[in-house]
């Protein structure tokens, strides 16, 4: 089975957990392709991974304990400071904001605050 297989049956599987629309194990392994040995299989290595999977008997489906997101996929590691400048995503209204007049009412870590103040 290609990675591309895999990481589409964990993206179903994710879909239908976060909608709690598994419906009983039986049914989540038949909407799978599944046999009800390899879905355990599968749930106990995504919980293993940190997923906060669980079933709920009253809804008869899984469901997450809290919400979470499945990502998988690559990103630029960092962005060189001349890309950052002609991209320039929005800067001029950045003016605008109370971290330009007022640093304290800003929620975001220091380092972003520096490099949006470094931008201008």
């Amino acid at each position: 089975m290609s990675l591309h297989h895999k990481i589409d049956r964990i993206q179903r599987m994710h879909d239908l957990i976060n909608y709690k629309r598994t419906g009983k194990p039986d049914q989540f392994a038949r909407k799978m392709g599944l046999s009800e040995s390899m879905l355990y299989s599968l749930l106990k290595e995504l919980k293993s991974l940190g997923a906060p999977i669980a079933y709920c008997r009253s809804r008869e489906s899984y469901q997450y304990l809290h919400p979470v997101e499945f990502r998988i996929g690559f990103v630029p590691s960092s962005i060189a400071r001349e890309e950052l400048r002609a991209i320039n995503g929005g800067t001029a209204m950045i003016r605008y904001l109370p971290i330009a007049e007022n640093r304290d009412n800003f929620n975001e870590t220091p380092d972003i605050v520096e490099c949006i103040m470094a931008s201008l």
